[in-house]
């Protein structure tokens, strides 16, 4: 009999009825997107993971901020089965003409590679060449600056302005990874990849390297391949070899999934609230009616 009363009031009630139908679909929807976000995030970090540092299987890096390039000339020499690349890192900034860009938008990271046609940089080429010799750049970054192949770029470095021209143009990625327009660069940095050899000379590093990023070949043996990264290192002083791990769990346990649950939670049984909320006033707004009716004697 309550339900009864309930249910026919909902519809006397039709702006409250609304009201009671959209909390309910905002809570549901809230629950499922909870479990939709984290069951992404499961998914996207192991291969956000993988992309930004799973690249290599075995780093060579030194004691010091750089060390000699021998030691990336001994692992193409020695390795079996496997892609060396050396790489250098700079800070600079773009030089522009353009007016209305403040200097901390300008800040670029420049990395140099040995090779950056191989399975360790990975880049996917949509236009141009890169071995060509030229600066490498995102299909992003290339969109913002208005950049096609054959322009040039310009950098300030402590040897005065320096140009290269753009000779390709890959596809974004976390090696090149850049703002997503001007106003963000006040955030975040561009990023260029240009020859080892241009980098070394423009910033005075002859010579010089922060790393050897090593690839084993398919179906090489790791075991065998880290035996020599390991006894590569120990011929070269200030050298040393880090194997590359990469590791994720999602635990319900982890405070930050244990609280998107909990907000899905939050959403369900606000829901359930409501609907019983609405059917209780229905019914006790019936029952006064009916109460002012006998009263009355009607």
């Amino acid at each position: 009999m309550m339900m009864q009363i309930a249910w026919r009031n909902l519809f006397r009630r039709k702006r409250r009825t609304y009201l009671t139908l959209l909390s309910v679909i905002i809570g549901v929807a809230a629950a499922f997107a909870v479990i939709a976000a984290v069951n992404t995030t499961e998914k996207a970090i192991p291969i956000f993971l993988k992309e930004a540092f799973g690249k290599s299987d075995y780093n060579i890096l030194g004691t010091e901020a750089y060390f000699s390039e021998d030691a990336y000339q001994a692992a193409r020499q020695q390795l079996e089965n496997a892609t060396a690349v050396a790489v250098l890192k700079e800070n600079t900034k773009f030089h522009l003409e353009q007016e209305g860009i403040a200097a901390i938008q300008k800040r670029v990271v420049l990395t140099g590679y040995s090779q950056l046609d191989t399975p360790v940089t990975d880049f996917k080429v949509i236009d141009g060449d890169l071995n060509a010799g030229g600066a490498v750049v995102t299909d992003q970054t290339a969109r913002l600056m208005k950049l096609e192949v054959g322009q040039t770029l310009s950098f300030e470095t402590d040897q005065g302005i320096r140009t290269v021209p753009v000779t390709a143009i890959v596809k974004y990625t976390l090696d090149l990874m850049g703002p997503r327009n001007w106003f963000m660069a006040k955030y975040h940095h561009w990023s260029v990849a240009l020859p080892l050899t241009t980098l070394q000379e423009w910033f005075d590093k002859s010579g010089r390297i922060q790393g050897v990023l090593i690839k084993a070949a398919p179906g090489a043996s790791l075991e065998e391949l880290e035996r020599q990264v390991d006894a590569l290192t120990k011929q070269h002083e200030g050298a040393y070899m880090q194997p590359v791990s990469i590791y994720f769990h999602v635990s319900m346990k982890d405070s930050f999934f244990l609280a998107l649950y909990l907000a899905g939670f939050l959403g369900i049984a606000l829901s359930a609230f409501v609907i019983f909320n609405s059917l209780y006033v229905s019914v006790n707004e019936r029952k006064k009616e009916f109460a002012a009716l006998v009263t009355a004697g009607l």
